[in-house]
């Protein structure tokens, strides 16, 4: 019999949600436009895409030591450390005045990594049958950040200057921290860490590395090129229409996880992302009109959208009562340090001229692609 989850502990969720969004709306709004702002300082495709990975870089470091800390500090007094770091490093790249101090305010912001302790705190609110519904919850505020912020940012960066998101993304943080002590702290005390560390979770690990490898290669050409060719506005307009789009596909998806508990679906996510590469890289070629663009990049974000909501609930079920903090560190640390690698390899290999720059990143998206895929085959046969 499935537990129910009373109106106090989806409050209480609801609030973690708000922080998510707060927090990953800032992030989110400067993704789509830091290689851009970025060009004002430099000409090095390389650093310019070191400036979209170091926070991602950081935040990987960082990601297992959250989850070592928050379990003996607390998970509420570290979310408190966590929000103020991520807000010195904004305001420290608002003030950048060259490409070194904006990678360094990058890298600051990246070492208020939260996301193990506020999974963690998700999870146990909930009984055990309930962990997707937690996630789902949680993963509401995300969803909207990503929206917005990504799909947003450019069209707003278009009246306001692309500086002013890392003052705005400050502001958020501030909010953010005004909501934690509304939120009820749980240590509670997990054994079985052995179970952290076995076939099922490395694939998991190494499939979530190889998708945000690839993932953050197509951050980067987009808006390199998109920006370039079709204006920040309409960039814009592409993003969050697609987004949108995908969204609603993402969530009508999913909604099979919880009714069925079933979680091939991740394996649907990589194969999306995959194809999705394949489709928007041979659009960039052909430099369509922003009603073909738009479209071409529902089928990567569909995936990536997927992939953002099963992932963790995936990994959950092959843990049982085990130390979540650690392996949600672990899972982070894998996502994030993909994603660094995806932007350094997407700003060296934009040095190339760009139809030969598309083409590398084409055939480099369709390796990573059947790899992951291949990884969450096996992983996913073995969850149903």
């Amino acid at each position: 019999m499935t537990s129910k989850l009373d109106r106090k502990t989806i409050s209480n969720l609801g609030k973690l949600s708000s922080i998510q969004f707060l927090r990953l709306s800032g992030v989110f709004f400067i993704i789509p436009l830091i290689a851009v702002y970025a060009g004002k300082f430099t000409s090095n495709d390389i650093l310019i895409g070191l400036s979209l990975g170091a926070y991602e870089i950081s935040m990987a470091i960082m990601q297992v030591p959250s989850g070592y800390f928050s379990r003996i500090t607390g998970k509420k007094n570290y979310i408190y450390v966590g929000l103020t770091i991520f807000i010195i490093g904004n305001l420290l790249s608002y003030f950048a005045s060259n490409i070194w101090l904006l990678i360094l305010g990058r890298l600051v912001a990246g070492l208020g990594a939260i996301s193990s302790p506020i999974s963690s705190l998700a999870i146990d609110m909930v009984p055990e049958d309930r962990k997707n519904s937690a996630m789902a919850i949680t993963g509401v505020g995300i969803g909207f950040a990503f929206l917005g912020g990504i799909g947003l940012s450019p069209i707003i960066a278009a009246y306001i200057g692309i500086q002013n998101f890392f003052l705005i993304s400050s502001f958020f943080g501030i909010l953010a921290i005004i909501m934690v002590p509304g939120i009820p702290e749980y240590n509670k005390i997990e054994k079985g860490i052995d179970k952290i560390f076995n076939q099922n979770t490395f694939m998991i690990f190494a499939g979530t590395f190889l998708l945000s490898i690839l993932s953050f290669i197509i951050f980067y050409n987009l808006q390199i090129y998109v920006s370039k060719e079709y204006g920040l506005y309409n960039y814009g307009l592409i993003l969050f229409l697609g987004l949108l789009i995908s969204g609603i596909i993402a969530v009508s998806i999913s909604e099979g996880i919880y009714r069925r508990r079933k979680f091939n679906i991740i394996l649907l996510s990589s194969l999306l992302i995959m194809v999705g590469s394949i489709v928007l890289f041979t659009s960039l070629l052909s430099h369509p009109d922003v009603i073909l663009l738009t479209f071409s990049i529902i089928p990567f974000f569909t995936g990536f959208s997927i992939y953002e909501i099963s992932a963790i609930p995936l990994l959950t079920r092959f843990l049982g009562k085990g130390e979540r903090n650690l392996s949600f560190g672990l899972f982070y640390a894998f996502q994030y340090t993909g994603n660094g690698i995806g932007a350094i390899i997407g700003g060296a290999i934009s040095a190339f001229e760009s139809t030969n720059s598309i083409l590398i990143s084409l055939s480099l998206s369709v390796i990573l692609g059947v790899l992951s895929g291949l990884l969450y085959i096996t992983v996913s046969s073995r969850n149903n």
